[in-house]
């Protein structure tokens, strides 16, 4: 049951994080992935710290995950770009 909690939580956080970055996406998959690592990774940490339930954990890492992992791309997609137009 857990697994299928990380799996939709992970996706619809990522979701969330691409309409809060400001429209910034790496596609459906991609923001699912984002969402469903930070899930992973974050989301007993953050209900532990917190005091909240496991899900709200889930909700939240995913979040902050995807939108970190949201900003290193836009950053790095930035910098590839400016580097082309300088040639």
């Amino acid at each position: 049951m857990e697994f299928i909690a990380v799996l939709a939580l992970g996706i619809l956080s990522g979701q969330v994080a691409s309409i809060l970055f400001g429209g910034y996406s790496l596609g459906g998959l991609g923001n699912g992935v984002a969402g469903i690592t930070g899930a992973l990774f974050l989301g007993k940490y953050l209900a532990a710290i917190f005091g909240a339930s496991v899900y709200l954990g889930m909700f939240a890492g995913g979040v902050v995950g995807a939108l970190f992992i949201l900003l290193v791309f836009s950053a790095g997609e930035s910098l590839i770009s400016k580097k082309k137009s300088l040639f």
